[in-house]
């Protein structure tokens, strides 16, 4: 029974998928921080949850055995500034105050092999967690302001098997994030200011 459970949670679980498209993204410095390689280079990665991730380096995302999933982070940035801008400045629904900033992520997801039925045949992505100095972890806020780039879809949509698509997405969290988990990934960043 207690393995039937595991494998309904893992198989959850795997219902991440970020958005994707082809165009490269507009390079912005204002108010973004940029995320910190987390694994030091003379370290393997291993692929049990948890593990410091690494950016441009894919990563095993499903615990399935029989699946094969992978994501890489491209970028992760810290900041005030929506990094392909707003979608319309008239309507705002991101209504931050001083000590909240965006984490915005650049993904890629690679669904060679899903042999799940629970998923529907698809896999959608988490939203990540942020940790601030003290250790607290919380699921970061879906921001809806930020615009999706032409060449990035929506964090929130699936990736289909044999797919490969390319993500962004636009979260709200608090100042003093040190570390962000994505599908239970750690990647250092550093405070916005440092």
């Amino acid at each position: 029974m207690r393995r039937y459970a595991l494998a309904i949670v893992t198989a959850a679980s795997l219902g991440l998928v970020a958005c994707s498209s082809s165009d490269e993204p507009k390079s912005t410095t204002a108010g973004t921080i940029t995320a910190a390689e987390s694994a030091p280079e003379n370290e393997e990665s291993t692929e049990d949850e948890g593990d410091a991730g690494e950016l441009n380096k894919p990563l095993r995302i499903s615990t399935l055995s029989d699946n094969d999933v992978f994501m890489t982070i491209k970028e992760i940035s810290l900041g005030k500034e929506c990094r392909f801008g707003v979608d319309d400045p008239e309507y705002s629904f991101d209504q931050m105050n001083d000590d909240q900033q965006y984490l915005q992520i650049l993904a890629e997801i690679d669904v060679q092999k899903l042999d799940n039925p629970v998923s529907g045949g698809l896999v959608y992505l988490d939203n990540p967690k942020a940790v601030d100095g003290d250790g607290f972890a919380k699921e970061a806020e879906l921001g809806f302001d930020c615009e999706q780039s032409e060449g990035y879809e929506d964090w929130g949509e699936g990736t289909e098997v044999g797919d490969k698509s390319r993500r962004y997405g636009a979260f709200i969290v608090p100042k003093g994030v040190t570390e962000v988990r994505i599908q239970g990934k750690k990647f250092a960043v550093e405070p916005e200011g440092n």
